[in-house]
């Protein structure tokens, strides 16, 4: 009989132990600097996780002499790398609370939206699409629970900030309409299914968000994270997925096409 397996997360979308591979997989897969180990015992995976999380707050303030005693240190990165950091950290937050202010489209997620958890994985299908006439972009939104579909969003959107990305904007959109679907329901888990790879890799960190639209995107991700589990899966544009094509279609509903 094989053994049940301990999945430890110490860097990775949800940090703690994790019962299935498919699981850690999900939390671990394309996280940046993501770190992870197994283990057949319970406690072992137990002990492993509080000590890697205390190494990790600790490590920036945190160091030994050279007697080898545990003394409280300057970071090893410098006060005026520790400002810059800080500087840029504020700018952006400042960046995207004034996209945020002016997006009453898109500030979906309450500070005090409270539901109960639903758990089983919700699964999303987004797609996007765009009309340059009118300078509008349209998002589709296929939701699906235990693989029958359960609603459609289809959406339309003329926010500068996001125009410029064009069908991309449709999308980014979309993924946000998926997170604040689940938060609203109280579902826990979410897996995304996207064709632009920015879908992902903007909301994990791993690509700089650098328009105003993007910035906004990634923090509008960190919060919702704070509330469900999200990971992605990428589908291949135009590949024949069925509910890829039905996202694909409730797009370009949203703007006439």
């Amino acid at each position: 009989m094989k053994k049940k397996k301990y999945y430890v997360v110490v860097r990775g979308r949800i940090r703690g132990i994790l019962l299935s591979w498919d699981d850690c997989k999900a939390s671990v897969a394309a996280y940046p600097k993501a770190s992870y180990k197994s283990f057949e015992e319970a406690q072992e995976a137990l002990d492993y996780l509080l000590d890697a999380l205390d190494k990790e707050d600790s490590q920036y303030c945190k160091g030994e002499n050279q007697e080898g005693s545990d003394t409280i240190i300057r970071s090893k990165i410098s006060d005026f790398e520790l400002k810059n950091r800080e500087d840029k950290r504020v700018k952006d937050y400042e960046i995207a609370e004034k996209i945020h202010l002016n997006m009453d489209k898109n500030q979906y997620i309450e500070k005090n939206d409270e539901k109960d958890p639903i758990f089983g994985t919700i699964e999303a299908y987004i797609d996007g699409s765009y009309e340059h006439a009118s300078k509008t972009y349209g998002s589709g939104l296929v939701v699906l629970k235990d693989g029958e579909v359960i609603d459609m969003i289809s959406n339309t959107g003329q926010n500068p900030n996001f125009v410029s990305m064009r069908n991309v904007a449709g999308e980014i959109e979309a993924s946000m309409l998926a997170m604040k679907y689940c938060i609203d329901k109280g579902y826990t888990d979410l897996l995304i299914y996207y064709d632009y790879e920015g879908i992902e890799k903007w909301c994990s960190g791993e690509w700089k968000a650098n328009k105003e639209g993007t910035i906004y995107y990634r923090q509008f991700c960190i919060e919702a994270m704070k509330k469900i589990n999200i990971s992605f899966k990428k589908v291949k544009a135009h590949s024949g997925n069925k509910y890829n094509d039905m996202a694909d279609k409730l797009a370009k509903q949203a703007v006439f096409i």
